[in-house]
């Protein structure tokens, strides 16, 4: 009843009282439950008796560890493999690895091995991002096993970011911003930048370009580019990689600038008055306003120039006879640079102040805008305010005259003349949609004319 290759003895043979049978097994003894039977015989006495032997396979397992291993694109990782015996086994076992993703390459040291192998995968940098099942097999004369474990593949990438979020620019001016690249996942290609977005006539440049850290972009505008605020797409390409970010950018037109200012004092019972020389700077896009305070409303044929250019009244500045007294603001286009004087005439004698600002970066078309003026001979209040249109970037200026005398402070604004003999003044103030400008007199009911405008900026 012994199992193929196994093999029995009894020791002592024959025997009186006990005996040990000795049951030696093949390794091609087949696994199994067997009924053996024991014939004891003398002379003419036989017996027997039945005892089972079970036989068991030896084999093996197979443990591999860990159960998951991420790996970016173009990197190794490696998984330990323990192959434990059972029932005695001793053999080889060969292992073999499917499942891997396209262009990822498996190995094992030792090969054959006993006890433990060492497993290792190698992606590469175009193995495609997933998750993937992966078996391993272990093989041993008619023993197979297998085991499986996950490897992740991340994708190699990058995030773009660009700083500052926002910029502002002067027509004809120039800017930059700064872009981050950050690998993730192993990424460590160049990535090409371009820019769309810009308004026309600007033009957007990377140094370095293509970029793997770092770069920066310039932004040159010209002086006709459109003023106004526009979004920005720098985009970031490496092979089939794309990103994006935005940014903002401001062009603001160049913003009027103060030049200069002359005053020529009061001129008693006069039909003409000059300031005295002043110096006109070189500034390019040069406008004036001529401000004009008279002690009487009743001039006619008024004309008036700057360095031998005519000037023109701006409309809504003349106070004309809507108080005794009267203001006015007439403007001139490009006046000449270097040492100037203005001069205004009329008919009717009475005292007169003559005061002229000049400024660069003014409209050339039309560079003094939106007159206006308050006029009153009896003031309710200490305090009158004119409140002048305006942009951002423009210049807005007021000339006032007082009966009496303006004081400190003389007005919310900057002061830019006077005041003369206490009764006339001129000041500046920045373009901010609409600008207030408020003059302050020593007594209220007092006879006041305020005249304002606004320098257009280019």
């Amino acid at each position: 009843g012994l199992p193929t290759g196994a093999t029995g003895s009894f020791s002592p043979n024959p025997a009186t009282t006990s005996s040990t049978l000795s049951v030696t097994t093949a390794t091609t003894t087949p696994a199994g439950t067997y009924t053996v039977t024991i014939t004891g015989t003398s002379g003419t006495l036989t017996h027997t008796a039945t005892v089972s032997l079970v036989v068991l396979a030896a084999d093996f397992t197979m443990a591999p560890s860990p159960a998951s291993r991420t790996v970016n694109q173009g990197s190794p990782t490696t998984y330990g493999i323990t192959i434990s015996p059972t029932n005695g086994f001793a053999g080889q076992v060969d292992l073999s690895v499917t499942g891997l993703p396209t262009g990822a390459t498996g190995s094992f040291s030792p090969n054959p091995a006993t006890t433990s192998s060492t497993l290792s995968v190698t992606t590469a940098t175009t193995t495609p991002a997933g998750t993937y099942t992966v078996t391993i097999t272990g093989v041993s004369g008619t023993l197979t096993h297998t085991a499986t474990v996950s490897l992740v593949v991340l994708a190699a990438d990058f995030t773009m970011t660009s700083t500052p979020s926002s910029q502002t620019v002067a027509q004809g001016g120039a800017t930059s911003y700064g872009v981050t690249i950050s690998p993730t996942n192993g990424f460590s290609g160049q990535v090409s930048l371009s820019v769309s977005g810009l308004p026309t006539g600007a033009i957007g440049t990377f140094t370095p370009n293509p970029a793997t850290t770092s770069s920066t972009m310039a932004v040159t505008t010209i002086s006709t580019t459109p003023a106004g605020t526009y979004a920005l797409t720098i985009t970031g390409v490496s092979g089939s990689l794309t990103h994006t970010s935005t940014v903002s950018l401001t062009v603001a037109r160049p913003g009027v600038t103060f030049d200069n200012a002359v005053t020529s004092g009061f001129q008693w019972s006069v039909t003409s008055a000059s300031t005295p020389a002043f110096t006109i700077g070189s500034g390019a896009n040069r406008a004036a306003m001529i401000m004009v305070s008279m002690s009487a409303n009743n001039a006619t044929g008024m004309t008036a120039s700057l360095g031998g250019v005519p000037a023109t009244l701006v409309p809504g500045t003349d106070s004309g006879t809507t108080a005794s007294v009267r203001t006015m603001i007439f403007q001139v286009i490009n006046p000449p640079s270097g040492s100037q004087t203005a001069t205004v005439s009329w008919t009717t004698s009475m005292h007169v102040v003559v005061s002229v600002m000049t400024v660069a970066a003014a409209n050339q078309t039309t560079p003094v805008t939106n007159g206006t003026f308050v006029a009153v001979n009896t003031a309710p209040s200490s305090a009158t305010s004119l409140a002048i249109a305006s942009t951002p970037g423009d210049l807005t200026a007021s000339v006032a005259y007082t009966t009496d005398a303006w004081v400190t402070p003389y007005t919310n604004q900057t002061l830019t003349w006077g005041p003369a003999s206490g009764a006339t003044a001129g000041d500046r103030g920045a373009g901010t949609g609409t600008t207030t400008h408020t003059w302050t007199d020593a007594w209220a009911f007092q006879t006041i004319s305020i005249s304002g405008a606004n320098f257009k900026a280019f």
